[in-house]
């Protein structure tokens, strides 16, 4: 899958990402909460200014995770991944690489798109994703093939919304978190589907609008 540079066939990596950042962000958030939700801690301070912005202790664990998923899907091929924190990186089964000029996909992402509000557990911050094929420099939007946003919810809720889109039709998807099967990155957006189709189960809402 990693070797493909369209978004249909990243379905499957760009759900290990997602799913990672928000397992390992609300781990500390859940944490936090359980030692002493008012206490002084680490994850409210701001302790780096990035590529893009300041980082704070929240923001750690995810851009450790986008680290090792970086390195693990550049053994598989070569891709460029733009964060917050490092800025443009580029790497592929050789190691690091310097330019564009690799014919992997071109990745950004935000990992945690609302930490403030999220590291006082007041309400979800989001995870980003913007996806671009191969190209000789930084993606314009004209150049996206597809982009995710997926929720990171507080320490009290028990659902989970993601959006994604591909140019053809978005598709919004509400799950609870204890259903792992559900993520919907895992699927292709544009499978064929009755149009604005709710399909209501136990612990999975997903709702289809098409674009063309």
């Amino acid at each position: 899958m990693g070797r493909e540079t369209n978004f249909e066939g990243w379905g499957e990596p760009l759900t290990e990402l997602l799913e990672g950042v928000r397992n390992a962000t609300r781990a500390l958030l859940l944490g936090k909460r359980a030692a002493d939700p008012g206490a002084p801690c680490p994850i409210d301070r701001a302790v780096a200014r990035g590529a893009g912005d300041w980082t704070f202790g929240l923001d750690f664990p995810s851009e450790t995770w986008i680290d090792g998923w970086f390195l693990e899907r550049a053994r598989e091929g070569p891709l460029s991944l733009l964060t917050e924190d490092r800025g443009w990186r580029h790497a592929g089964p050789t190691g690091s690489l310097h330019t564009f000029d690799h014919g992997g996909p071109r990745i950004a992402i935000d990992p945690v798109d609302g930490t403030r509000n999220l590291m006082a557990d007041l309400r979800s911050a989001w995870t980003v994703v913007s996806f671009a094929g191969p190209g000789p420099g930084c993606p314009r939007l004209a150049e996206l093939s597809g982009g995710i946003v997926a929720e990171i919810p507080t320490s009290d809720q028990s659902r989970v919304r993601t959006l994604i889109g591909d140019g053809h039709a978005c598709i919004l998807e509400e799950r609870s978190l204890n259903d792992p099967d559900s993520t919907a990155p895992r699927r292709h957006p544009t499978a064929p589907t009755r149009n604005t189709r709710m399909t209501n189960a136990a612990s999975r809402r997903r709702r289809r609008w098409p674009l063309d």
